[in-house]
């Protein structure tokens, strides 16, 4: 037995293993083994899983050293927290501005107040953690199987609830131009109410031309009611069009992933790195939808800046009628002093 012992112990170290303390290491207790082909076998596993270990690690080095990486590293570190910044306040700037009372008198405005919310969700469920990913190496998914569930669902169902609460404005835009289109699929129902859309806002606008001379007295009221529901489509449009620019990248990219070479071989160093970078990439450009509609609104949208101007101007105007109303208080010699002058009533009701 000794000398079985000793040959097993030769053969070890001819084949360049040794025993780890590594609990995933294979228990090489010769005592165990049922006979010698059972051993023999038992150790060209592990000698197998080493070199996979160390051609594992290998391939990770060329990787990580390729100047196409350390680009998707800076991407990940800076752009998404830019995004992320960003997105949010703007986010709840638009919710804000959605809730307001002369904003509430259009359905649009209700599901662009939920959009809202949800892209906030997204930004800190989703962007958020890939960018302590990026710069700490850490994931709350691998805290504990209950914040793995919990992540995971918080994030799918704010990216579902965005996305549908999308389609659901789209669909009610549409009804107020054209009668109503079922579809399943949200990026092509998307695609096609802003076809529709289009379409019929085009004819509307020739019909509108060719009928300006019969009708010079159309009421004020009902031309800018006419307005703003042309408005509230264009900010629609703009929002929908940017979903499809931007996510589009991201669905292409998982077509050719899956397709294999000649697109990406992922067994090559080359092809992880361009993955890795353009994967980046199109996660940058999902996240952006998530976070430019505040800056859409506000260049589509001229209600939209007159409310968020009002918004803006209510914490300083809340200031000064607190000054007024202490300066008001005191004696008329004190309020001489400070030389305070009160506003005409003209001017406080135009502010």
């Amino acid at each position: 037995m000794q000398c079985f012992r000793s040959a097993l112990r030769a053969l070890l170290i001819k084949a360049d293993i040794t025993p780890s303390p590594n609990a995933n290491c294979i228990d090489l207790d010769v005592s165990r083994a049922e006979n010698l082909a059972n051993f023999c076998y038992i150790l060209w596993l592990e000698r197998r899983r080493r070199k996979r270990q160390k051609l594992r690690k290998v391939y990770w080095n060329i990787v990580h050293s390729d100047p196409r990486y350390r680009a998707s590293t800076i991407i990940g570190k800076y752009v998404l927290f830019t995004l992320f910044v960003f997105g949010s306040i703007g986010n709840l700037l638009s919710f804000a501005v959605m809730v307001k009372r002369p904003m509430r008198s259009s359905s649009t405005a209700f599901y662009m107040a939920a959009l809202a919310l949800a892209d906030t969700t997204v930004m800190f469920i989703g962007c958020l953690r890939r960018w302590v990913i990026e710069v700490f190496q850490v994931d709350l998914l691998n805290n504990s199987p209950e914040a793995c569930k919990a992540v995971n669902f918080f994030q799918y169902w704010s990216f579902d609830v965005a996305v549908w609460t999308l389609v659901a404005m789209t669909i009610d835009r549409a009804i107020v131009v054209i009668a109503p289109l079922k579809a399943f699929l949200p990026f092509t129902l998307l695609l096609v109410m802003n076809i529709i859309i289009i379409v019929n806002l085009s004819k509307a606008n020739a019909r509108k031309h060719k009928m300006t001379n019969n009708f010079q007295q159309r009421k004020k009221s009902g031309e800018r009611q006419g307005t703003i529901s042309q408005k509230l489509t264009m900010m629609l449009l703009s929002v929908t069009s940017a979903f499809l620019l931007l996510t589009a990248p991201a669905a292409i990219l998982d077509i050719l992933r899956w397709q294999g070479a000649p697109y990406f071989d992922l067994s090559k160093t080359n092809d992880m790195a361009l993955y890795i970078l353009c994967r980046q990439i199109t996660r940058v450009l999902l996240y952006m939808n998530h976070s430019i509609n505040f800056f859409l609104y506000c260049v589509t949208g001229c209600k939209f800046r007159k409310e968020l101007f009002s918004t803006l101007r209510c914490q300083s105007s809340t200031e000064t009628d607190r000054r007024r109303s202490t300066i008001n208080s005191m004696p008329n010699g004190s309020a001489t002093n400070t030389g305070y002058v009160s506003s005409s009533p003209q001017h406080e009701s135009s502010m």
